[in-house]
């Protein structure tokens, strides 16, 4: 039979397994319910642009909130029609609606939607995710048509560091980009979501941007030592049975 040291022993390394185990409830960084108009750096969050896919970030420094309830922000520097961000701060959907009276536009922002809009330059509206520690990061999210007249054409990508490591194109009002990717990330890296005009034509290229971006615990060493040592106790044990 087990000594009554064996069982105490096994019940305070029990103990010790389950105290050390990873936090379930991480921490998960959202693009959209994260979204402030308070500052630019928005913690690990920046609104900019640039030129060309990969060039240098520009930080957007004028905010706003509209008469449609968006807010959002753009360079005071590539006004008007410039890359621009806007996000629907409620629970009901904003709409922008001018076909009645001969307009194309027809914009719809879900509930709590990012969006995303390249410039009639041809500028890339980037959302930089900056990582507050080193890690890997579990990244998800999808791209998506606002406008649901014509639908957004443009190319949308994830690039770190510059470069990029995912492509696709958001074409039509129905066309969903997904993305699903673990990452090591750096403390000094930067993690870019990107949209382009794709083939020039900017009009109606509005483009939803749903992002998480969760760090992976790692396993507890010191879990992992007192799961070793149960293990050899419950070895012991056996043979002390024998």
């Amino acid at each position: 039979m087990k000594t009554f040291a064996i069982l105490l022993t096994e019940t305070v390394l029990a103990g010790a397994v389950m105290t050390f185990q990873p936090n379930c409830q991480a921490i998960v960084y959202d693009a959209a319910l994260d979204f402030s108009l308070n500052s630019n750096p928005n913690g690990v969050w920046s609104y900019g642009y640039s030129d060309t896919l990969g060039s240098t970030f520009v930080l957007d420094d004028l905010n706003a909130q509209e008469s449609s309830g968006l807010y959002t922000w753009r360079n005071a520097s590539q006004e008007p029609n410039g890359p621009n961000f806007a996000y629907n701060p409620t629970a009901s959907p904003i709409i922008i609606d001018d076909t009645a009276t001969g307009g194309t536009d027809h914009m719809v922002w879900a509930p709590y939607q990012l969006s995303l809009g390249p410039g009639s330059g041809f500028q890339y509206s980037v959302l930089r995710f900056t990582p507050p520690e080193s890690g890997e990061y579990q990244v998800q999210g999808a791209f998506s048509s606002v406008d649901q007249y014509y639908g957004a054409k443009t190319d949308v990508h994830i690039l770190v560091n510059g470069t990029s490591f995912f492509d696709g194109l958001v074409w039509g009002t129905d066309s969903v980009v997904s993305f699903d990717q673990p990452l090591q990330l750096n403390v000094g890296d930067v993690l870019d979501f990107a949209v382009g005009p794709f083939g020039g034509n900017w009009g109606w290229d509005t483009t939803g941007l749903s992002a998480t971006i969760t760090p992976v615990p790692e396993p507890s060493t010191i879990g992992l030592f007192a799961a070793g040592l149960l293990l050899v106790y419950r070895v012991r044990s056996k043979q002390s049975d024998s």
